[in-house]
């Protein structure tokens, strides 16, 4: 088949950019597995406190009910190049190559939108994910070029060519679902230790977690939740504008409903804003320091929990003046501002920040179990195996 030199570029281009997404999303289900079975092993994606591929990828942001995005994100791409390959070897097949601009323009738009999410509630972005985002949208460019109609009748294009004739997207759907299902099947029985796979092997997971180094980190004195000569401690080092944070108080708070005789929960800030913590390049989170403050001194008239429950209803970015938290509170409006501004707070919070640094916290919420840190808290199912197994240990 004859074709114009320009068009005929634009089809090994996009070959190569779709390899390329193969390739990144590939490392991401790799980034995955490795969150789970190296539990203490930091990733190399992991670059700096803005980039975070972890982080991001520990979230809500990276799954989409039972499936990871890079899961569904093999299968996109094979939809592609199965689709490129048969107008490549056969005459150009415009309901094809509309089919693949609208699949295209969703996964563009989609990748986008969970990138911004991620920026905005978790602060952090990952690198692979704003690759694929840049391939998709390179994709979408050559996509439209391949085509070769005029801006103007695309809309009408896609109506006739994609509306009225859906044989393109059944086929090149099925193949790819058939593919990426077996793939993920597969993958997932091949490495049952996996974060999402199929069997969970509850021992292999708790012989992974006790192999971590502990951390043997003096804890400065701190009110606590739960029960105070409880043998288990959680350390938590948590920020209050941190959306992952919040998170991470929900599922405490659980575990704290079902355990709270037997364990204790210390909560150390770490507010990710450079004018008061000297490990943050940035000012992320505007008002973390001054939330910081507000905890600290909340913690020393003992309202540990009102405090906490209090944080998780504030999802609004408007701080509260001092005056009206003391009240919701129930504390006395001249000592929380007093304290407030008093150096010894200052102090105080200055020895959260270093009790982190020794412990070695480089992203947050990070959550340790008697020294351990246990990255995947949002399984409630293995932060219990956790706990069940530790305090197994102290009877």
């Amino acid at each position: 088949m004859s074709r114009p030199g320009p068009v005929k570029k634009i089809f090994p281009a996009m070959f190569i950019l779709l390899f390329l997404g193969l390739a990144a999303s590939v490392c991401i289900i790799r980034i995955h597995h490795q969150i789970a079975i190296h539990l203490g092993e930091k990733s190399f994606w992991n670059i700096s406190d803005l980039f975070d591929c972890e982080m991001v990828l520990a979230s809500r942001y990276a799954r989409l009910g039972p499936f990871l995005i890079a899961e569904l994100a093999i299968g996109y791409y094979l939809i592609l190049i199965t689709g490129l390959l048969d107008v490549w070897s056969s005459q150009k097949n415009l309901s094809i190559l509309t089919f693949l601009l609208v699949l295209t323009t969703f996964s563009t738009v989609f990748s986008i939108i969970l990138n911004f999410l991620s920026l905005v509630n978790l602060g952090v972005l990952c690198l692979l994910c704003l690759l694929t985002s840049l391939i998709n949208l390179a994709l979408l460019v050559l996509l439209f070029l391949a085509m070769e109609i005029p801006l103007r009748k695309l809309p009408r294009t896609i109506k006739r060519k994609f509306l009225f004739n859906p044989k393109p997207a059944l086929i090149y759907g099925s193949i790819a679902l058939i593919i990426m299902g077996l793939g993920v099947t597969g993958g997932r029985k091949l490495n049952p230790h996996a974060r999402f796979s199929f069997d969970i092997l509850q021992e292999d997971y708790l012989k992974g977690f006790f192999a971590l180094p502990k951390q043997n980190v003096l804890l400065p004195k701190r009110p606590v939740l739960g029960n105070p000569n409880a043998q288990v401690s959680i350390v938590v080092f948590s920020d209050f504008q941190c959306p992952a944070c919040r998170s991470a108080d929900i599922t405490l708070k659980a575990i704290l409903e079902q355990y709270k005789d037997r364990v204790r929960i210390f909560y150390l800030n770490y507010p990710l804003n450079s004018s008061c913590n000297q490990m943050v390049s940035r000012p992320k989170h505007p008002s973390a320091c001054i939330y910081a403050k507000e905890a600290i001194c909340a913690y020393q008239s003992g309202k540990v929990s009102e405090y906490h429950d209090w944080a998780l209803k504030n999802h609004s970015e408007q701080d509260t003046s001092p005056s009206e938290l003391s009240n919701k509170l129930g504390m006395d409006r001249g000592y929380f501002e007093d304290c407030l501004a008093s150096d010894k707070t200052t102090e105080l919070l200055k020895q959260d920040i270093e009790t982190a640094i020794q412990f070695g916290v480089k992203s947050i919420p990070s959550i340790y179990i008697n020294g351990r840190q246990i990255r995947d808290w949002r399984n409630q199912e293995r932060f219990r195996w956790v706990l069940e197994s530790t305090l197994v240990k102290f009877h």
